[in-house]
């Protein structure tokens, strides 16, 4: 972990020098590009090990190929007999489902080769300290003699993550946009932090433990989670006999839907469940659910298995943000439109201005 922590912290220094060019001119503009750049990016430094693995230009074409993916995909699903294939080989996006699948493919071949290539430059994996104590994924994969198919296999599935993390990015910097005296807390314990950094390393590059205490910005983005999913809805196969609470008994086999945008609004866990309300993640406050009322990563062990790494990188970026820029934006949540696909996104992308403080 802090092997990627040290990554985030180059990443978001990188993010915070495009917002300011981006916005120079005092104008609204979209970030949604910039977020999935930087959440690709992240995701690549959790799996390979070398630096500058993925260019911005690279990042944005997988994002681009991954939105085709999931809306075809989508459109798929609601429509059943498109499943079958020797209807969907005629179909007219057939071809650009394909070309989106081959690009992502290109995307993780192209990261996996690179760092095996490294490996091979080096001759000795085994007695090399360094790459011994490296834990990406690629390379804990090699030790265990994984085929290059096997790795591409769960590089793709781990760079699918990317989109959560980018509505889950964006959704944080809106809720404390329209939510000003939150953004004022996050941001003390931001200016703290940076104070507190800036006495013995003037990069302002954070730690563990130092993201650690970095409470009512962590509780403010689990309320966004919770009002705002971007997975809304997962499936599970059952392995076993399951009894519903009205004594209907769901048999092995079946698939059911665990849907937590609706979960997360149930008043008897979350009272008052449209406002905003961070300290409903106080301990005290948590103790009080049941463990499974907040489900944003899913649980038990289907638990998303980048979720810690996310969440650090999420709050690495957002700290950094604060730091440097006030966050406005003009639209309203009220008039918020969401689109369905196997995430839940925004219809029209809401739109920031990010002010440079004066920290003098």
């Amino acid at each position: 972990m802090e092997q990627q922590i040290t990554k985030f912290n180059t990443h978001s220094d990188l993010f915070v020098e495009k917002l300011k060019e981006l916005f120079k001119d005092g104008k609204p503009h979209s970030i949604h590009k910039l977020l999935g750049i930087y959440a690709i990016q992240s995701v690549v430094d959790s799996v390979v090990s070398l630096p500058n693995c993925s260019s911005d230009a690279d990042a944005d074409q997988f994002a681009d190929n991954f939105k085709i993916y999931t809306e075809i995909t989508s459109h798929r699903l609601l429509n059943p007999w498109l499943i079958l294939g020797f209807i969907w080989r005629f179909h007219r996006l057939s071809p650009e489902l394909n070309g989106a699948v081959q690009g992502m493919n290109n995307f993780a071949k192209v990261i996996i080769q690179k760092h095996m290539d490294q490996i091979k430059k080096m001759d000795h994996l085994k007695e090399d300290e360094a790459v011994e104590e490296n834990t990406c994924l690629i390379t804990q994969m090699l030790k265990v003699n994984a085929s290059f198919e096997e790795i591409q296999t769960e590089v793709t599935t781990m760079l699918f993550a990317h989109e959560s993390n980018t509505l889950s990015l964006l959704y944080f910097l809106l809720m404390l946009a329209l939510h000003p005296e939150h953004q004022e807390k996050c941001r003390a314990e931001a200016d703290e932090l940076f104070n507190e950094t800036h006495a013995h390393d003037d990069a302002g590059s954070f730690d563990f433990n130092s993201v650690s205490r970095l409470k009512h910005l962590e509780r403010c983005f689990l309320e966004t989670l919770r009002i705002l999913p971007p997975v809304f809805m997962y499936g599970r196969k059952l392995e076993s006999p399951l009894r519903l609470e009205n004594n209907v008994l769901l048999p092995p086999g079946m698939n059911v839907y665990v849907c937590p945008l609706v979960m997360h609004k149930d008043e008897i866990h979350f009272p008052n469940p449209d406002s905003f309300k961070p300290d409903r993640f106080l301990p005290e406050e948590c103790k009080k659910r049941h463990p499974y009322a907040f489900l944003p990563f899913s649980a038990g062990p289907r638990i998303c298995l980048g979720m810690k790494s996310a969440t650090f990188s999420i709050k690495i970026l957002v700290t950094k943000i604060l730091h440097n820029f006030e966050i406005v934006t003009e639209d309203k949540f009220e008039n918020l439109k969401f689109r369905f696909s196997l995430t839940m996104g925004p219809e029209k992308e809401p739109a920031f201005i990010f002010i440079p403080r004066n920290k003098q």
